[in-house]
C-alpha cells in the first residue's frame, strides 16, 4: 500500500508539475504587435512578437517596419520570469535590443532602436498580416 501511495504522490506531483508549466509557457508566447498601416502617408510602421517555445526555451519572430519594407528576424528569446529580451543580429539593425515584460494582454517594455531608445507597448492578439 505504501508503494501505491507514493507512485500516486508521483503521479500528482507530475501532473500538476506539467500543468504549471504549461500555464507558464501560455502567459509568454503569443502575438503581440504595435503594427499599424497609415493610409495617408502610405507606410506600415511598427513592430511584432510572435513568440513561441523553441530555440532553447523560447524564440521570437522580430518584425519591425519603419516606413518601408518590413524586416524580420528569428532569435532566441531570454527570459527570466516575466521578462524578456532580445537583440537583433543583422548588420542594417545591429545594436537594436527590446527589454520588457510580458503581461496578460501586452508587452511592455523599451525598443533601443539605432541608440535611440523607446518606450512601446505590443497588444497581445492577431498579426497585422492576419486577414479577418
Amino acid at each position: 500500500m505504501h508503494k501505491i501511495t507514493n507512485y500516486i504522490f508521483i503521479l500528482f506531483f507530475i501532473f500538476f508539475s506539467t500543468e504549471i508549466t504549461a500555464s507558464e509557457m501560455s502567459d509568454k508566447r503569443g502575438i503581440f504587435s504595435s503594427m499599424q498601416y497609415y493610409e495617408e502617408a502610405g507606410d506600415l510602421v511598427g513592430e511584432e512578437l510572435f513568440i513561441f517555445p523553441g530555440c532553447g526555451d523560447y524564440c521570437v519572430l522580430f518584425q519591425i517596419a519603419t516606413g518601408g519594407f518590413p524586416y524580420a528576424e528569428l532569435l532566441p528569446l531570454k527570459v527570466d520570469g516575466n521578462k524578456i529580451s532580445f537583440s537583433l543580429s543583422d548588420n542594417r539593425y545591429k545594436g537594436t535590443s527590446f527589454s520588457g515584460e510580458v503581461m496578460k494582454d501586452k508587452i511592455k517594455g523599451s525598443l533601443n532602436f539605432n541608440g535611440v531608445e523607446n518606450k512601446v507597448t505590443y497588444t497581445r492578439g492577431k498579426s497585422y498580416w492576419q486577414f479577418e
